[in-house]
């Protein structure tokens, strides 16, 4: 980012609210307030079953506490005093002011001409509406819903998978038509530094 070589910064989501702020896994905040500081675009891209308009704004996510024992144990043994108090959250919230777009399979999400707000709730009632218009012909009456569970380690948006300890961050790179697959990091190892400033899964340790 510093050396100009990134034109974009797109990551995932588990939670999208009502007004854009972003609940997506520890440390994607991070990179959000960097690529503000540079003046880079920050974009989500994540699927309409993570918006939910019912909730006003991300205080209101309700983010899960992971296992104390995942700081203050390794391998089974205890690394640190006894008695220590552990803060270890899986999610942390992207204000929707540091979110330039929100990208679903259905469209971006629209934002409001004054405010600059992303506008939740209006793009679930566009295609609530759409699938509705859809349908009617056929009798059907299939209405979009966005999924309301919890964020937490079992059931996200109705999937049984955990959640993993890893933040998914794609950099766009400066200049350059392409994007390294995960199949040519797999096969490369590593990540080519000299040509992207980071692409792909980037661990974030907790």
């Amino acid at each position: 980012m510093a050396q100009g070589k990134v034109d974009a910064v797109v990551v995932g989501a588990d939670r999208v609210v009502a007004n854009g702020d972003t609940a997506n896994k520890i440390g994607t905040y991070s990179h959000a307030v960097a690529a503000k500081h540079h003046n880079i675009p920050f974009f989500i891209a994540a699927p309409t079953t993570t918006l939910d308009a019912y909730l006003a704004v991300g205080d209101q996510i309700e983010i899960e506490q992971r296992p104390a024992e995942e700081i203050t144990h390794f391998k089974g043994q205890r690394v640190v005093v006894q008695g220590i108090k552990v803060w270890n959250p899986c999610f942390d919230v992207t204000p929707g002011t540091l979110i330039e777009g929100i990208i679903t399979e259905k469209g971006v999400v629209p934002r409001d001409a004054g405010t600059g707000r992303h506008q939740v709730a209006k793009f679930i009632a566009a295609q609530q509406q759409q699938q509705v218009n859809g349908h009617a012909e056929a009798g059907k009456q299939h209405v979009f819903q966005p999924n309301r569970q919890t964020l937490g380690s079992t059931a996200v948006h109705g999937s049984n998978k955990p959640t993993g300890m890893m933040v998914q961050v794609c950099y766009v790179p400066r200049m350059l038509g392409w994007l390294d697959t995960a199949a040519d990091r797999q096969q490369n190892g590593t990540v080519n530094g000299s040509r992207t400033a980071a692409a792909g899964a980037t661990a974030v340790g907790q």
